[in-house]
């Protein structure tokens, strides 16, 4: 957090490619490494002219004004993980987000229909606008600055069931599991824009037989994301064109906690970090706690002395890669089972 003069003191280590400034109400600011790769000793991140809006109203097919939709950007700037005050947790956070003066970028519609989106970027983004829990709505694309908006939903699209039922690994029904259906976009997009996400969706839960069900959606591709806490890695499939009434088998893989510790003298060959491989070939997923019911998802962990930090992963059987400044230095099996922290000596 930079000071009254504006003044800032940050630690960058070897995998930072730039650094990124926001202020409420002004369009951010971006710093990039050097073209040796070197930082300057010092940075000076000049914010832009005041951020922008979108203004407008959501209709229905008649011309009425619809309130209590939700509108939001599908699209934002990824920031990265940010600390909360107090709490010792990080989030994942939008540029949008962030600059805004109400702390987000998804607005619900007044009596009117009207909505105002503020802390914009001067480009182009996907606006969605949808009636909460049905998924019925309508996506356009807005070039930030526009003030007269008309976002037209069609609330005659016809709605369907969608049910299911979560299991773990041996089958077994889990109750209280969330399961969140909302209308698929990007993959790449969901890691920072989780939040919109989760407004422009429906959740259920599941009971003792592990079923959950969604009496009444509209028939749309849709994203399901299903998750227990920590204990389980969260689960997340794409439906396309499903028929009525959609039937989803949802099976959740436990998570297994670890650490890595190196001998003396740290990773082989001058290792910076390191990622997760499945059979496949391609990359896994670990997460990082910070904080009591707080995580972080990491692709790569930058390595730091002779060990890392604990993380968590699926339960499964993966090939631990470490990465030098020139790609692949050094590949061992990892098998993860069982509970408590599991400690992989090399």
């Amino acid at each position: 957090m930079a000071d009254g003069t504006g003044a800032f003191e940050i630690a960058l280590g070897g995998g930072e490619n730039s650094v990124h400034a926001v202020l409420p109400g002004f369009v951010s600011a971006r710093a990039e490494k050097g073209p040796d790769g070197v930082w300057p000793e010092e940075l000076v991140l000049v914010l832009g002219p005041r951020a922008l809006e979108i203004r407008g109203r959501v209709v229905d097919e008649t011309g009425a004004p619809l309130a209590g939709m939700h509108v939001g950007v599908l699209d934002g700037e990824a920031f990265g993980a940010v600390g909360e005050l107090g709490s010792g947790t990080s989030r994942m956070k939008r540029v949008e987000d962030m600059a805004s003066a109400a702390g987000t970028a998804t607005y619900t519609t007044s009596k009117d229909g009207a909505f105002r989106i503020d802390g914009l970027q001067s480009r182009a983004y996907r606006v969605l606008a949808h009636e909460p829990d049905r998924l019925w709505g309508t996506e356009v694309s807005v070039e930030a600055g526009q003030s007269a908006v008309e976002i037209v939903i069609d609330r005659e699209q016809g709605s369907g069931r969608l049910r299911g039922r979560v299991t773990d690994q041996r089958g077994d029904p889990l109750r209280d599991v969330v399961v969140h259906a909302s209308r698929a976009f990007g993959a790449e997009e969901d890691h920072y824009n989780r939040e919109a996400n989760e407004l422009h969706g429906a959740s259920a839960r599941t009971d003792e037989l592990g079923v959950f069900s969604f009496p009444s959606m509209a028939l749309l591709d849709v994203q399901l994301r299903a998750y227990r806490g920590l204990e389980f890695q969260v689960y997340h499939r794409a439906l396309s064109d499903f028929e009525d009434p959609a039937e989803v088998d949802i099976q959740l893989t436990r998570n297994a906690e670890f650490r890595i510790e190196w001998s003396e003298g740290g990773p082989p060959g001058a290792a910076l970090s390191m990622g997760l491989e499945v059979s496949d070939g391609s990359q896994a997923l670990m997460y990082r706690r910070y904080g009591e019911g707080s995580i972080i998802c990491l692709g790569e962990v930058i390595l730091e002395g002779g060990s890392t930090p604990v993380l968590f992963a699926g339960e499964g059987s993966y090939e631990v890669v470490l990465l030098g400044e020139n790609g692949e230095v050094d590949r061992f099996p990892l098998e993860l089972t069982g509970e408590g922290i599991q400690t992989v000596h090399r």
